[in-house]
């Protein structure tokens, strides 16, 4: 069966909630979270339970690209995840991707950008994307996974018989 336009935002609504659900079960006081960006995580940290927990810290652990929207930029993603947890929030004032070497050089030798990358070693949890639902194939195998109704908390497609 292939997938549709809604099969997508249901595959995508339903990771993101399950994910979501297990974040908020392994984050505990005093935890570092670093977090990438991307759709997807987006919708996690949406998806995310609210709580204030000034023990923790967020770190945007991917630079910034004018080739992604602005509500799923590194930065935007992790700042959002920072303030639903009521975490402290350490951004990452760096392009994602540079052109030379010598540039990325001059880039981590910057204080703030130095000072960010040193607070990796820290990390107890990283979020990151590995993927898109965008493909349609993707979306159906997800949404058609056996048990993923209990897993998922979506309901399956009929399927062809």
């Amino acid at each position: 069966m292939a997938a549709t336009g809604a099969d997508e935002v249901r595959a995508l609504e339903a990771t993101a909630g399950l994910a979501a659900r297990i974040v908020a079960e392994l984050v505990g006081p005093g935890d570092v979270i670093g977090i990438a960006g991307g759709s997807t995580l987006a919708a996690v940290v949406e998806a995310v339970p609210r709580r204030s927990d000034p023990t923790l810290k967020v770190i945007q652990i991917a630079g910034s690209s004018s080739r992604l929207g602005p509500s799923v930029d590194p930065a935007a993603v992790s700042r959002q995840l920072a303030e639903r947890l009521g975490a402290a929030h350490r951004p990452l004032f760096a392009p994602a991707t540079v052109d030379d070497a010598a540039v990325r050089a001059a880039l981590v030798r910057r204080p703030d950008i130095a000072a960010t990358i040193a607070t990796l070693d820290e990390l107890s949890t990283a979020l990151v994307g590995i993927g898109t639902l965008a493909d349609r194939a993707a979306a159906a195998a997800v949404l058609e996974a056996p048990g993923a109704e209990a897993v998922l908390g979506a309901p399956q497609p009929e399927r062809d018989r």
